[in-house]
């Protein structure tokens, strides 16, 4: 993982998982600002290569679920 990323417009917060019992798999978890921001990152070739390579070389995937803050509140989520 190139540690230089540096949040993508549209996108809140950004982390990167490495799994305690399997150091082989990953996750990733992104807030974005609305759904709008989620689709247009979802098509930058920054993230199509990564999915590519993920896909490529995790056994176990994540299904992209969309989920709601609880908390913090929404809001709190978004850059002032």
């Amino acid at each position: 993982m190139h540690k230089r990323h540096g949040l993508s417009q549209g996108v809140l917060r950004f982390e990167f998982f490495q799994d305690a019992a399997d150091p082989a798999h990953f996750s990733l978890f992104e807030v974005y600002a609305d759904m709008a921001a989620r689709d247009a990152h979802l098509q930058t070739e920054h993230f199509l290569k990564w999915k590519d390579v993920y896909l490529a070389t995790q056994e176990r995937k994540g299904d992209g679920h969309e989920f709601l803050a609880l908390y913090p509140e929404e809001g709190d989520w978004k850059k002032g």
